[in-house]
């Protein structure tokens, strides 16, 4: 008996011993909320005379998978995880429309740019910009990546325009989880720079 009870605290010892060594001694991971920020545009110069007097950015529409709090990581041409620690501080949508109004602004694209739906009822009545959003990830390979259908049309326009912008930008190997949300916003103002070359003949 005595030996059978020696072995049995033995075996305690050893599973408390491995509990202390992994993960029952780990201190819990804390979920880290992030948000896109407008960044500043220094290689184009702003439209000195603006082509549109008022458009609304927006709606922004995101497929199915992306509209989600979780950040997406992609791990293959067809495959995708979420990231159970790093979450978005607000719904991805919004927070693209924002920056890309943010940008808008900045480079002189309109008189007046509001995201959509705008506060200041019939304020503008003009051009609207749509966007639906394919891609807006970082892969396993450390590339963030945009991919965007959009749309141009409103009165005063000719016709409707629309186009799809695929963007990439290298992250640095190892980059934290906010230097990866970085290059999304960077991505964003690079959108932003190519739709005002778009917009400079209308």
């Amino acid at each position: 008996m005595r030996r059978g009870g020696f072995k049995q605290r033995v075996l305690w010892v050893s599973l408390l011993g491995i509990c202390f060594f992994s993960s029952c001694s780990s201190v819990p991971k804390v979920v880290s909320y992030h948000l896109l920020e407008p960044l500043e545009m220094t290689e184009t110069e702003p439209l000195s005379t603006p082509k549109i007097e008022c458009l609304v950015v927006g709606p922004v529409s995101l497929v199915n998978y992306l509209d989600h709090a979780r950040v997406v990581v992609r791990t293959g041409p067809n495959t995708l995880i979420y990231d159970e620690y790093n979450r978005w501080a607000e719904p991805l949508s919004q927070g693209i429309t924002q920056v890309v109004t943010s940008g808008l602004k900045r480079l002189g694209v309109a008189n007046e740019v509001l995201p959509f739906p705008w506060k200041k009822q019939g304020a503008c009545g003009g051009v609207q910009l749509t966007l639906e959003v394919r891609r807006f990830d970082v892969d396993t390979f450390n590339k963030a990546r945009f991919e965007v259908g959009w749309s141009l049309k409103g009165a005063g326009m000719k016709r409707p325009i629309s186009g799809v912008e695929v963007l990439v930008e290298d992250v640095v190997e190892g980059a934290s989880a906010a230097d990866k949300t970085r290059a999304l916003s960077e991505l964003l103002s690079r959108f932003c720079e190519s739709f005002l070359e778009k917009v400079r003949d209308l």
